[in-house]
């Protein structure tokens, strides 16, 4: 590999990028705020709402993989002479995140109990949950239209219009977040009910922006009928992936069960270091995304020595994001340690988890960039989907089994943690391998 960089490619990717990483990290912060302000209102109900937040991470995460799916295909497909396919690509990503919002609607609103009980036994955690999950399941229908357009913005190197749109929806969400919470402006305090409110709201207007834009700017129509071959390369290459993703945040869920039926404090500590890891691979995260579609377009000009080039620096760039990422988060520890309001256990549990989640964070820059850049780039996504779903599900395994034999919380959560650090060599493997170096339009052509 030559150690020189494309300056070229280091340009389109920082274009691509920037706008990604900024809106990935206004999230993320917005978030942490949210986070902040829920622990203001007592410990109680930021560890009820972190539980029943893991019904949205699941959808979160299988749009993931619906959307990292599509944004490869949209990729290829403006890169080769297939570019009218991406209304099909759109009109099928928008059918799928139907049937998923919808899903996930009736289960937070019909059945907030049920849900609640698989993540915890704690009758208070188990009440505010349920609270939480009757108001902000509306939410999720907006996303059947939102999700789909803003990742088809980012295909068509669009990506700072997805940003603000993002962005416009996300401060909204922290206004409304702020106002209900500590009943500001005149506003009643609701609490975790408040926090829900505003998230609805907060959808509902980033619905009327990306309607009001595809109605403006016409970059998309619906198509009413799609070939099989366009079916063929949705679920050859976005399905394994939505299962990866999906089957990712099964098990972080899985592993969040766990540590709900330990004690609240752990589950209080948890939240807030994973809150913190987000913000350190916010960067990695927007580099994938954004090479993923760069790799994408060379793939579907079949320059594959290119695209070998372009994917050997994206990696050396996604570590060297990750060990910021971490330098990152080893500073924020003490700071963010000492302004909560936690319990002396908590405290102890959140130091050893932030040390622990900060050497992750490289990790995570490599097996995402691998996962959902470069394999993804190639519709190398099944392999993804496999060594997500033994590795994950493997940890939390270890995770239930030292939890019966009576092992210390921290040790529980040592080794759930370990996943990261045992994938990348398998996705470093892989990657040698180059079966992701493939042009997926030309082959489903032939």
């Amino acid at each position: 590999m030559k150690a020189t960089f494309d300056k070229e490619f280091t340009s389109g990717l920082r274009r691509l990028a920037i706008p990604i990483i900024a809106q990935s990290l206004l999230s993320t912060a917005i978030g942490t705020a949210d986070t902040l302000m829920l622990n203001a209102i007592g410990q109680t109900e930021l560890s009820a709402v972190s539980l029943a937040n893991n019904l949205s991470r699941i959808l979160s995460n299988l749009f993931l993989g619906l959307i990292v799916g599509t944004s490869v295909l949209l990729a290829q497909y403006l890169s080769s002479a297939h570019r009218e396919k991406i209304n099909n690509v759109f009109s099928i990503s928008c059918l799928v995140a139907g049937i998923a919002c919808s899903t996930f609607f009736l289960l937070a609103t019909l059945a907030p109990g049920f849900i609640m009980q698989l993540f915890t036994n704690d009758q208070a955690l188990i009440r505010i949950g349920m609270q939480y999950l009757r108001i902000v399941g509306f939410s999720f229908l907006f996303m059947t239209f939102t999700q789909p357009y803003l990742v088809m913005l980012k295909a068509i190197r669009k990506p700072t219009k997805s940003m603000i749109i993002s962005t416009t929806a996300l401060v909204i969400n922290l206004i409304f977040n702020a106002v209900f919470i500590f009943g500001l402006f005149g506003a009643p305090k609701l609490g975790v009910r408040g926090v829900a409110i505003a998230t609805v709201i907060s959808r509902a207007v980033e619905f009327i922006l990306c309607l009001v834009d595809y109605v403006r700017c016409k970059y998309v129509h619906f198509a009413t009928r799609a070939g099989k071959k366009i079916w063929n390369d949705f679920f050859r290459i976005s399905i394994p992936q939505t299962t990866e993703g999906l089957m990712w945040i099964l098990a972080f869920s899985a592993m969040a069960s766990i540590m709900g039926h330990i004690n609240e404090d752990i589950v209080a500590a948890s939240t807030v270091s994973q809150s913190i890891y987000m913000i350190a691979r916010v960067a990695s995260i927007g580099l994938a995304d954004a090479g993923a579609i760069l790799l994408g377009g060379d793939l579907g000009r079949q320059d594959f020595e290119k695209a070998r080039a372009h994917a050997s620096q994206l990696t050396k760039i996604a570590i060297m994001a990750g060990a910021a990422g971490t330098v990152l988060m080893l500073l924020a520890a003490w700071p963010v340690i000492h302004m909560l309001r936690l319990t002396d256990r908590a405290r102890q549990y959140l130091t050893f988890m932030f040390i622990m989640q900060a050497f992750n964070v490289i990790f995570a820059a490599i097996t995402y960039e691998m996962l959902c850049g470069v394999f993804t780039a190639g519709g190398d996504t099944r392999f993804g989907m496999i060594a997500d779903t033994i590795i994950m599900w493997v940890m939390v395994g270890l995770g239930f089994l030292t939890l019966k034999l009576g092992a210390a919380p921290l040790v529980v959560f040592f080794v759930m943690k370990l996943d990261e650090a045992v994938k990348t060599p398998v996705v470093l493997w892989r990657y040698k391998k180059e079966k992701w170096l493939r042009n997926i339009t030309e082959e489903q052509k032939s």
